[in-house]
């Protein structure tokens, strides 16, 4: 498993991306600063939560849609 930080305003404490290559999907595990780690203060975007996410820029805009961020800030913040 590959894993780089997200360097996302508001969610960038903790906050990262990456490709699992027993699933064959890239995946985000999302905090959002200040958040405890409580039950329901993470999300995860992976199989089997969602489909199989085959390309970053696919991921990228799953992570703007679910952090109501803008996609081009998250792929600057992805750095891809």
């Amino acid at each position: 498993m590959n894993s780089w930080p997200l360097a996302l305003a508001g969610w960038d404490s903790r906050s990262s991306w990456g490709y699992d290559e027993g699933v064959g999907s890239f995946y985000a595990l999302l905090t959002r600063n200040g958040d405890e780690d409580v039950e329901g203060s993470v999300l995860w975007l992976t199989p089997p939560t969602t489909p199989v996410i085959h390309s970053p820029e696919d991921l990228a805009a799953l992570i703007a849609t679910r952090t109501e961020t803008l996609f081009a800030d998250v792929l600057a913040a992805m750095r891809v």
